[in-house]
């Protein structure tokens, strides 16, 4: 999902699960795309610190969304925080997908996502990506 949505594979060969799964993915793309083509980008942590990410700023600042992904070893003692970037700092941001870090419906002011961040603790599972959309609440 970072800038383009790209499904690879013989499709014809997927499971129907396989299918629903990528279906709701695609779904899920064209609610983020404009946030994700048309605004602004950031780059979020490092590979070396394993909190790897990418971050995009509608340019009304009433969206975001953060792409995370694993760039090092899974079993870190302590995962850094991913410090948001862009966000108007007197707005506050409600959680409307998550990859399990935040609850979806939490609402946390701009100024503690660029200050504090959010966890970047990743699931142990090999291939993780989680997206968080954040909405500018009210």
């Amino acid at each position: 999902m970072a800038g383009a949505l790209g499904v690879g594979g013989d499709l014809t060969r997927w499971s129907e699960a396989e299918l629903v799964e990528a279906a709701t993915y695609v779904e899920q793309y064209k609610a983020l795309r404009t946030t994700i083509q048309t605004g602004e980008q950031y780059r979020l942590g490092s590979p070396a610190d394993g909190a790897h990410a990418v971050q995009y700023v509608a340019r009304d600042r009433a969206e975001s969304v953060v792409l995370q992904w694993r760039a090092g070893p899974a079993d870190r003692a302590q995962a850094p925080r991913l410090r948001l970037r862009g966000l108007d700092p007197h707005a506050g941001y409600r959680v409307e997908d998550d990859g399990g870090r935040l609850p979806a419906g939490t609402v946390r002011s701009g100024a503690a996502l660029v200050a504090h961040g959010i966890p970047a603790e990743l699931p142990p599972r090999a291939r993780v990506s989680p997206v968080l959309a954040l909405r500018r609440a009210g």
